[in-house]
């Protein structure tokens, strides 16, 4: 059977949390030894930076990615989306307005370009 590396970094997360602390450099070195052992070496940062993310996804902590036309202000992130969040700012003057914010999988449109591309979509379906 072959493990994406999401199931893998899964695995890993689940192992190092049902052992003590004290243990989990065991797990690791365990993990190490199957990745080197089934010559995946190559994957294993991508296999890191998978289980970083599949953690702070599981404490609830997804990073957010803010694109915007115009740059924003740390003060006005910070009141719109607490301090607890990781966040990613972009700016892209030809969303016109609004802004785009993606959190995992999830991407919200709220941009004047989503909304003018949404009229178009709907003109174009409509029948007169």
């Amino acid at each position: 059977m072959r493990l994406s590396l999401r199931r893998l970094a899964a695995a890993y997360l689940d192992a190092a949390r049902a052992v003590q602390p004290a243990e989990r450099p065991k797990v690791a070195r365990a993990l190490i030894t199957y990745v080197k052992r089934r010559r995946l070496s190559r994957m294993l940062p991508r296999l890191l930076a998978e289980a970083s993310r599949l953690h702070d996804e599981r404490r609830g902590k997804l990073p957010i990615r803010i694109t915007t036309a115009r740059p924003l202000d740390s003060a006005t992130i910070r009141q719109a989306v607490g301090s607890e969040v990781e966040v990613t700012t972009a700016v892209d003057p030809d969303l016109i307005g609004g802004a785009v914010i993606e959190r995992g999988d999830t991407r919200y449109d709220g941009s004047v370009r989503g909304r003018l591309r949404q009229l178009r979509q709907h003109l174009r379906q409509a029948t007169f």
